[in-house]
């Protein structure tokens, strides 16, 4: 596939059968999924940042993010989120899952995002 393709974007989405994420929410959100041994590990950033002067920004959080996320295993322990923003939801997550064969299928909603958090899957 070439991004220089008019569909290439949709090209990407029907080659990928099972993606790592899905996210319902603004088009200014981003995602990066990383497996670590006994981890899961979900960058979340919101892009939704307006330069208004030198010295100020105005950024529109995100509310009620709905997350769809594979992971290579099927017992969940927890998922926490961490972030340095003031109003960006933290703490334990509420979470339905899954199995998936040797996989699991996680659902949750994600409060309000500001700008980034950290999201951690604990396997049990």
């Amino acid at each position: 596939m070439a991004a220089d393709e008019k569909d290439w974007l949709g090209s990407v989405r029907h080659a990928i059968a099972k993606p790592a994420i899905i996210l319902r929410g603004p088009a200014t959100l981003r995602a990066v999924v990383r497996d670590q041994g006994v981890h899961t590990i979900v960058h979340l950033y919101n892009l939704d940042v307006q330069r208004l002067s030198g010295f100020e920004d105005k950024v529109q959080p995100a509310r009620q993010i709905g997350i769809t996320l594979r992971v290579p295993f099927t017992r969940i322990r927890s998922i926490r989120a961490f972030t340095a923003d003031a109003a960006t939801t933290r703490g334990t997550l509420n979470f339905t899952a899954q199995p998936d064969g040797r996989e699991a299928i996680i659902e949750l909603t994600y409060p309000q995002l500001e700008l980034s958090s950290i999201i951690v899957i604990d396997l049990e």
